[in-house]
């Protein structure tokens, strides 16, 4: 389960000019021996109210858009060249953890 642990994401009509920073806490028993949850602090900056940037230590490591049914991750430093690299109907978080396995694969 993937959870959001400080102010979470909220999709709203008008996006918010400053950054939102959030931690994503992802299941990673397989990545850190003897860990089963990675608490990842991300920074969320809203591109237009589908669409936001994620970025990990300053880095951007891709894109979230909300298509009206589904959340698509897709990697990449710049909108116009990301590719798609999941989606989920669940939460924006899950697509989160799609972007960073993604990212570390």
């Amino acid at each position: 389960m993937v959870m959001i642990t400080s102010s979470p994401v909220i999709k709203t009509a008008q996006p918010p000019q400053e950054m939102l920073a959030v931690t994503v806490r992802i299941p990673v028993d397989t990545l850190v021996p003897g860990s089963n949850i990675l608490e990842v602090p991300v920074v969320v900056h809203y591109i237009d109210p589908d669409t936001t940037e994620v970025l990990i230590n300053g880095e951007v490591i891709g894109y979230i858009h909300y298509d009206g049914h589904n959340f698509v991750a897709s990697t990449g430093h710049r909108l116009e060249d990301a590719q798609q690299c999941g989606r989920t109907t669940d939460l924006w978080d899950h697509a989160v953890a799609r972007l960073y396995g993604a990212r570390n694969q």
